[in-house]
């Protein structure tokens, strides 16, 4: 690797103890404890050491931490500490639209919510394009939090797909009850005379026996009183 990547280490120092002077760069940034010896360069600020064993564990996706006494920084590195700042990253997140809606301030918040969020992505970014010297075009933030939510519409619609398909099973069960209800009474209808009318206990017409005969063919085969009074 070429050493034009890196800034020399008593040079780096000295850089950044000018940079401590400005922006109340010489606090910690999230407890306020003085002459912090540790730095993000990703968030361009300085904090103690106490700060820093969370800023590691973050991630370094989130905030990589380095020493600004012992690490070597790369020339961008440095760039962004000079453009960055304490107070300038603390006043970026309180006036963050996601932290005014939600009526929250940097202090109100812990280390976690500070950097693992849409301000922070956002602060990143721009810190980057005034670095590299282009314009700031927004990107897709997406913190931890803000990209939980989808997972809720799947399970919803799971949900509301359980009773459409037990309405979908309704129909057959109930063409059972209908073929059950209309055999059985098939059946009692078989058992009923042929030679009656149904209102006097006679067959039904409609449950598998044949049509009753017409009343012509009746008179036909059963004698009627007309008939016995005319031929006794």
């Amino acid at each position: 690797m070429s050493n034009k990547m890196w800034e020399v280490d008593p040079e780096t120092k000295s850089k950044l103890l000018d940079i401590q002077k400005t922006n109340e760069n010489n606090r910690c940034v999230d407890c306020g404890a003085p002459s912090p010896q540790w730095a993000s360069p990703k968030f361009g600020i300085f904090f103690c050491l106490s700060c820093s064993g969370t800023h590691r564990s973050l991630g370094v996706h989130i905030s990589f931490v380095r020493s600004i006494t012992m690490d070597s920084f790369k020339v961008q590195e440095v760039e962004r500490m000079a453009k960055g700042g304490n107070k300038p990253w603390k006043d970026f997140f309180d006036a963050h639209e996601s932290n005014t809606l939600q009526g929250r301030t940097f202090d109100e918040c812990t280390i976690q919510e500070r950097y693992d969020s849409d301000a922070g992505e956002e602060w990143k970014e721009r810190l980057t394009a005034k670095v590299e010297g282009k314009e700031y075009v927004p990107g897709t933030t997406s913190s931890g939090m803000a990209a939980r939510a989808k997972p809720a519409t799947s399970t919803s619609t799971s949900r509301s797909q359980t009773p459409l398909g037990a309405s979908s099973a309704a129909p057959p069960s109930q063409k059972s009850q209908n073929e059950a209800y209309f055999a059985r009474m098939g059946a009692e209808n078989a058992n009923r005379s042929d030679t009656l009318p149904p209102n006097q206990g006679g067959k039904y017409s409609g449950f598998g026996s044949e049509p009753m005969p017409s009343s012509s063919s009746n008179s036909n085969s059963i004698p009627g009183v007309d008939d016995f009074q005319k031929d006794p």
